[in-house]
């Protein structure tokens, strides 16, 4: 049987600013509402595959991902099957060490943040040289979302890297794409 993925993503921010006057306050509300739901599919807007992780990473150390094979636990939490993106369309990474610890996570391509041989350098990537790092800070997130996706080309190139920087980092992450 062929199973499905059905992906919704709700994001909201919203923040009030408030002025003490003498004659009463004043508030301003500033907002952005990002609610997305793909149907299963490989089409723009659609998804049919999903991979998620969760780990810690000590200091200097660094977790590379083959977008074209990643291991995944199957929901039977017996059977591992193997992921392969030809897009990734969402990327979220949340660093869940305690805010206020010292160091952060270097998210990028190549292996080890550090080979533009193997980055994830499809079109429309986060991560499309070696020199495309972000840092997430511990209590902090990282989130890409692209309808359209950045193209994996499996083989053994478009790699992507989390590495810790001066302490040990836990974190998570999801991808969502199409095969």
């Amino acid at each position: 049987m062929a199973s499905t993925v059905t992906t919704k993503i709700d994001l909201q921010i919203t923040g009030t600013r408030g002025t003490a006057k003498d004659t009463g306050s004043e508030t301003g509300n500033n907002s952005i509402t990002v609610a997305l739901a793909w149907a299963s599919g490989s089409g723009t807007s659609q998804a049919d595959e999903i991979w998620s992780h969760g780990d810690s990473i000590i200091a200097t150390a660094f977790d590379n991902w083959q977008l074209d094979s990643l291991a995944q636990l199957d929901a039977d939490d017996a059977t591992i099957r193997t992921v392969v993106f030809a897009n990734v369309k969402v990327l979220i990474v949340k660093n869940t060490t305690a805010a206020g610890t010292a160091g952060y996570l270097l998210l990028g391509g190549g292996t080890d943040n550090g080979s533009a041989a193997d980055a994830w350098a499809g079109v429309d990537t986060a991560f499309a040289t070696d020199a495309s790092i972000n840092t997430v800070i511990p209590g902090g997130a990282f989130v890409w979302v692209s309808p359209v996706g950045g193209t994996v080309t499996n083989t053994s190139k478009d790699v992507l890297s989390l590495g810790a920087i001066t302490s040990t980092m836990t974190y998570e992450i999801i991808c969502i794409g199409d095969k």
